[in-house]
């Protein structure tokens, strides 16, 4: 590590020399059943206005609010509009028509009356209003969102509720970048696998897992490799493997100031340190750099410090 390299820099530092160690990052066309936790690699517009129509907010009766304005209302019952109709017709005045929530407004009708705050009269197919009517309940076309309008950035995470824009959007097929194949290892010779018998002074190996779940939540590839002895060699062995294999690297344990900190000791003499120690607590020693031109990110092994 050079005299240069920033040393217990800020976390704003930190993040800001990382981000500027930019990856070539590739696109694919995926549908959207596929895309949870995926990253969009276009910004992405709608394809219809939201709400496509005019529709009802309730259940009950359209019909023209200047007719309710002297209650009571009496309307002769025309027509049944349900969800998904292609109702086109045009009520007239003294008609109202029965409605359903998500059904078409019909032309002519610029209020819904509730279903709660009618009586009807089955026998003769009449529903009576006893008060004023008010010109609501009605979502109006693109009240939600527009035809053409930018919605969703690139570089969104897709999670639930962005997957279910997209497809309100109409879109079936998106742009996202292909996953990062990130490798993730755990350094120590204290370190066995959960279910494993433990001898005195060792612990179980649990970075690795959270790791890996983190990645994924991420929308990339973890490759967990084995966990890998104080012991440079088998370390410079797995990294060389490591930067073959994946994008990034992140290591875990390491990377402190003691004589057993073989992530910390390797990259100082073979590869190429870019920060090394934040100041945040707890999780200050970590550092950053390249190994064989593939990015690195070490960081403690103490589980608490490294999430």
């Amino acid at each position: 590590m050079g005299s240069g390299t920033p040393y217990f820099i800020p976390l704003d530092e930190a993040i800001e020399i990382s981000l500027n160690r930019r990856l070539t990052l590739q696109t694919e066309t995926i549908s959207l059943d596929k895309s949870f936790h995926r990253i969009l690699s276009d910004s992405l517009s709608a394809l219809t206005n939201d709400p496509p129509f005019d529709n009802s907010a309730m259940d009950g009766f359209a019909v023209k609010y200047n007719e309710t304005q002297n209650p009571p209302s009496n309307f002769q019952i025309s027509k049944t509009i349900e969800a998904g109709n292609k109702f086109d017709n045009m009520i007239k005045p003294g008609e109202a028509a029965r409605i359903m929530t998500g059904a078409p407004i019909p032309e002519g009708a610029d209020s819904i009356i509730p279903i709660e705050a009618c009586e009807v009269d089955k026998d003769n197919d009449t529903v009576t209003l006893n008060q004023e009517s008010k010109p609501h309940f009605i979502r109006k076309k693109g009240e939600n969102f527009t035809e053409n309008e930018m919605l969703l950035e690139k570089g969104t995470h897709l999670t639930p509720e962005k997957i279910s824009l997209c497809a309100a959007m109409g879109h079936n097929d998106i742009q996202v970048f292909k996953p990062l194949k990130v490798a993730i290892i755990s350094t120590g010779d204290e370190l066995r696998l959960p279910g494993e018998s433990l001898e005195k002074g060792e612990i179980y190996e649990s970075n690795t897992f959270g790791l890996s779940g983190l990645v994924s939540w991420l929308g990339h590839e973890p490759v967990r490799f084995p966990s890998v002895v104080d012991n440079l060699e088998q370390l410079r062995e797995t990294l060389n493997s490591a930067s073959k294999a994946c994008d990034v690297i992140i290591t875990s344990g390491g990377v402190s100031m003691g004589d057993r900190d073989f992530v910390r000791k390797i990259m100082e003499s073979e590869g190429n340190i870019d920060f090394w120690r934040i100041k945040v607590r707890p999780g200050s020693p970590p550092l950053f750099g390249t190994w064989k031109e593939t990015p690195i990110f070490g960081l403690p092994g103490n589980p608490v410090s490294s999430h």
